[in-house]
C-alpha cells in the first residue's frame, strides 16, 4: 500500500515520517484544523495536484482520467460563490487511489518542498534552519541535498522575500 511504498522512499532517502516536524509552523497548523481544515501532515503523503513530473503523455492520461470521474466525487462547496467547483487535488487522489502503479509522490521532499505551514528560517541558522543556500543553490538540510523545487503555496509566500535575500 501507500504507507509501505512511503516508507521504502524514505529508507531509500535516509528520511523519517518526522524529519520535518521541527520546521512546522504547529501553530498555524492548529489553526487550520480549529476552523474545519485537515491537520499538517510535513511527511510528505498528500498530493498536490498543482505540482506535476512525468512525461507528457503519462501526465495527459492522468488528468484525462481524473476529469472523467464522477462531478459528485470530484467537487467541493464554495461558500462564497454558493456554487460547486472542481477540486484538482481530490480529483487527482482519487485517482491516484484506484491507479497507484500510475502516481507516486515525492515522500522524501527532496524533489519538491511545499513551505505551506513550515518554518524554513525558524532558527537563523544555515545549519539548523531547513533550508541554506550554498554557492547559489538552495539545499534541503533535512535530507542533505539539493532542492529541486520550493512550492511556496497559500501561507508559504511569506518566505519569499527571505529566499531572495539570502541568494544575493
Amino acid at each position: 500500500g501507500f504507507v509501505g511504498r512511503a516508507h521504502c522512499v524514505q529508507r531509500a532517502f535516509g528520511v523519517k515520517d518526522s524529519a520535518y516536524w521541527e520546521h512546522t509552523d504547529i501553530h498555524a497548523c492548529r489553526s487550520m484544523v480549529k476552523w474545519g481544515g485537515r491537520p499538517c501532515s510535513p511527511q510528505h503523503d498528500r498530493l498536490n495536484a498543482g505540482m506535476v513530473i512525468g512525461p507528457a503523455g503519462a501526465i495527459q492520461k492522468v488528468f484525462e482520467g481524473a476529469l472523467a470521474l464522477p462531478r459528485e466525487a470530484t467537487m467541493f462547496w464554495e461558500f462564497k460563490d454558493t456554487r460547486f467547483e472542481w477540486n484538482d487535488q481530490k480529483a487527482l487522489q482519487l485517482y491516484m487511489f484506484s491507479h497507484s502503479q500510475e502516481i507516486t509522490l515525492d515522500y522524501s521532499g527532496i524533489l519538491f518542498q511545499p513551505l505551506n505551514f513550515m518554518h524554513p528560517w525558524k532558527y537563523g541558522r544555515d545549519d539548523r534552519d531547513m533550508f541554506q543556500i550554498l554557492d547559489g543553490e538552495v539545499v534541503n538540510n533535512v535530507v542533505g541535498q539539493r532542492q529541486c523545487f520550493v512550492h511556496a503555496n497559500s501561507r508559504g509566500n511569506k518566505f519569499m522575500q527571505p529566499f531572495l535575500d539570502k541568494l544575493r
